[in-house]
């Protein structure tokens, strides 16, 4: 099983590091054989160090009803150090899948075909299909594009999305781990305002810096103000009471190139985890 790795875990396929997260966005459906049609989608590229990427796919109708859903893993070959993959979705097919990457300054451009279709008897008969992920480094979106020949059909563009990448959070054990390893780089900020009950003033061995989420979505992006400064080539992972504020804080910090993160479920996460020490300041 491919799960998200600790954050200090080095990518197991380096070429592919910059791909590796959860991307947001909405995407328009047509071929010959079915109506057009919209949907929204989440692709999360993850890894565990080990020489292979899982990528997942699932969409879901602008109601929210699920629509279709599929896993595909790409590794080394240890031969050559080439890449390759494979694929399978709950319709019926598994690809086999030839995996080539370019790359620029500005974008990195993954593209994944298929060298060998299985299907099951009762699955649409699908000859080729080809999945385009083009990563634009500057604004970190992702532009999704499939083309297939299936139906007996030409081969031609079938899907095309436009993907976001989406802040990361932390378990408070992931937390934990970073503040022991990268204690210089991180800085904690509590993102709750002045005249809340409690105070958190550090957490394990480093302080938490109180900046009331108006002022830090006010200023974060001036170069004259503390808070820029305070900021500035530092890894920030952003903490309130149960992670609401922290998560769209940090979404908006990431999406504007910071490395940002939130703890997941808050302040209440750190009460109910007792190996982490917490420092508690009364309001005064």
């Amino acid at each position: 099983m491919c799960s998200r790795p600790p954050p200090t875990a080095p990518c197991g396929v380096p070429a592919l590091q910059n791909f590796i997260g959860i991307w947001k966005g909405k995407g328009d459906g047509f071929y010959p054989t079915i109506e057009p049609f919209s949907y929204l989608e989440t692709l999360t590229f993850s890894h565990v160090g080990k020489p292979f990427i899982k990528l997942s796919q699932k969409t879901k109708s602008p109601t929210n009803n699920p629509m279709h859903a599929e896993e595909c893993y790409i590794k080394i070959n240890p031969k050559n150090k080439s890449l390759e993959g494979v694929v399978c979705d709950p319709t019926g097919l598994s690809q086999t899948l030839k995996v080539s990457l370019e790359k620029s300054e500005t974008q990195e451009i993954l593209i994944l075909s298929t060298t060998q279709i299985l299907q099951t008897p009762s699955a649409k008969p699908v000859e080729e299909v080809v999945r385009k992920y083009t990563l634009d480094l500057e604004i970190q979106t992702i532009t999704f594009e499939m083309s297939m020949k299936a139906m007996e059909q030409e081969f031609q563009p079938h899907l095309k999305s436009k993907l976001v990448k989406q802040a990361v959070s932390l378990q408070v054990n992931e937390l934990k781990s970073l503040i022991e390893k990268r204690s210089k780089d991180l800085i904690l900020v509590d993102v709750r305002e002045r005249d809340e009950i409690l105070s958190i003033t550090e957490i394990g061995s480093l302080k938490v810096h109180r900046i009331p989420m108006g002022e830090l979505m006010r200023d974060f992006d001036n170069q004259n103000s503390e808070v820029f400064r305070l900021l500035e080539r530092k890894e920030i992972c952003l903490i309130c009471t149960t992670g609401v504020r922290a998560k769209l804080c940090s979404e908006t910090l990431f999406n504007a190139g910071y490395k940002s993160f939130f703890l997941k479920g808050g302040s209440e996460s750190l009460d109910a985890d007792k190996k982490i020490k917490t420092t508690i300041a009364e309001k005064r």
